[in-house]
């Protein structure tokens, strides 16, 4: 059992996570944002999203709602209730996650529906390459539970477990070490009970580097490792050490900055660590930045919040929702204003930190119904809690729904307008043939959004022109799988 003055900084992080992602969301780059400069004295907003699953479509956003972030964080929480998380995690959460998910990326999605059909990500020949590039801070986002779960544990075992967490999805070092530093910066603040001295995490990542930056372990993670450094397609060893010594140079680099004080300008600091770059979604990146906003603002709790929040141009949601943890595993949650105790489902993310404080694992009494056990039946609210979002061929409707253990969830159903759907779309020499149906196929299928249209055109016109697909994928330089998947799609 967690101590008492624990379960405060527990529920903290959790809520300090939910509240930041929350207020971050919405200026967050690839929100979909209609308006993203709405910024409303550090409240949270109802803000208008475009998303583009399952057709183009705005929906509205209810204030205080969080994203990806915290639902994948929740998951892993009640994952971590029973034996064999990963397992519930992989084949129930993850899965059904797909269901609902508000704002995730790519890589996080696209390694749940390989999940989902059973098939691991880096034994996938058509995805191994993009999991091992895949860097992002989707898996760090997500695992405060596991040092909640084990604090009366080695930091070590618990580094091991946020290993086997992040390779569910990512492959690629920076998004390994971003979760693995991550970790240990909770793991230090939720066991920091005395006043903490200006910039002091920050030295005590330096001092645990060759702990947190260790490469996974050879025994637990050998076929994991072989597959890494034979099918990445770069050097895996080389690429983790130069990630791990950038990060020690980067927290340097912060270090000397904080040494300025409250007069080291926040703008500069993130263009240097590298925040408003391409890969400003990068798992390191954010822990750096989550660290940095910590240091600077720990006395002041609302302004390392909100400030990461709204600095539009960087990755707002994740890198708010990780200072937000370091601040609650710190601060406890006294000091969360009562403006955002409006956060999505507050008791509930309150509920899921003290039970990841007990050391009991639940037993399953009915191992045939799983799902009821992990997630809760789910419930439809009101009828006019439905949104209904229409298009030219079809209508979306997304309906809150509310799970018996509390959770919010916004789950979308597609229907289409059958009776005006066009049988089909021909070119004028009928080599190509395309209906709704199909279109809808394409925009879904996210190896295909890594080809321009103008690839896609040339495919088609080389192909008709009766050009071997082995030429084809030479000539246009597109993997054979595309080039193949292009040719099934538009013209089988």
């Amino acid at each position: 059992m967690v101590e008492k003055d624990k379960q405060g900084k527990v529920q903290g992080a959790l809520l300090g996570t939910a509240i930041a992602d929350a207020l971050g969301w919405p200026f967050e780059f690839n929100s979909g944002n209609q308006n993203p400069r709405n910024i409303k004295d550090d409240k949270f907003i109802s803000w208008k999203r475009k998303s583009r699953y399952p057709f183009w479509h705005v929906e509205t956003i209810e204030k205080g709602s969080y994203s990806d972030d915290t639902q994948l964080m929740l998951a892993i929480a009640r994952c971590l209730m029973f034996e064999d998380w990963k397992n519930k995690f992989t084949n129930i959460e993850y899965p059904f996650w797909l269901e609902y998910e508000r704002g995730a990326g790519r890589a996080v999605k696209k390694a749940a529906s390989l999940w989902k059909k059973g098939i691991i990500p880096w034994q996938s020949r058509e995805y191994c390459t993009d999991y091992f590039n895949a860097g992002g801070n989707g898996g760090a986002m997500r695992i405060a539970p596991h040092v909640i779960k084990k604090l009366d544990k080695e930091v070590y075992e618990i580094i091991e477990d946020v290993i086997d967490n992040v390779i569910i999805s990512h492959g690629h070092p920076r998004a390994i070490l971003g979760a693995t530093c991550y970790s240990y910066a909770l793991y230090y603040l939720f066991n920091k009970c005395e006043v903490l001295s200006f910039a002091e995490l920050v030295e005590a990542l330096i001092e645990g580097r060759r702990i947190w930056g260790a490469a996974p372990n050879c025994d637990r993670f050998k076929e994991w490792l072989e597959v890494a450094q034979n099918n990445s397609g770069y050097n895996y060893s080389k690429v983790w050490n130069d990630c791990y010594t950038n990060m020690i140079l980067m927290f340097e680099y912060i270090k000397k900055e904080l040494n300025s004080g409250l007069l080291c300008d926040d703008k500069t600091v993130l263009e240097n660590i590298g925040a408003y770059s391409k890969v400003s979604g990068a798992g390191d990146i954010a822990v750096i930045a989550a660290v940095y906003f910590f240091s600077k603002y720990v006395n002041t709790p609302e302004l390392a919040i909100s400030i990461p929040a709204f600095s539009i141009g960087i990755d707002t949601d994740t890198i708010a929702s990780m200072t937000g943890g370091l601040i609650g595993a710190f601060c406890g949650s006294d000091w969360i204003p009562l403006e955002w105790k409006e956060v999505q489902d507050y008791s509930y993310i309150s509920s899921v930190a003290l039970d990841l404080c007990t050391e009991k694992t639940l037993i399953l009494n009915r191992p045939d119904d799983l799902f009821h056990y992990l997630i809760g039946s789910i419930d439809k609210l009101n009828e006019e809690n439905s949104a209904f979002v229409n298009s030219k061929y079809s209508t979306v409707k997304i309906t809150k729904y509310k799970t018996s253990f509390g959770q919010t969830l916004f789950i979308k159903t597609n229907f289409k307008n059958i009776e005006k759907i066009p049988n089909k779309i021909e070119s004028n020499n009928n080599q190509i043939t395309l209906n709704i149906l199909k279109i809808e196929r394409i925009l879904k299928d996210e190896s295909l959004s890594r080809i321009t249209l103008k690839k896609t055109f040339e495919i088609l016109l080389l192909k008709s022109q009766g050009i071997d697909e082995k030429k084809i994928v030479k000539q246009v330089r597109v993997d054979k799988e595309i080039v193949s998947k292009v040719i099934k799609l538009f013209m089988g």
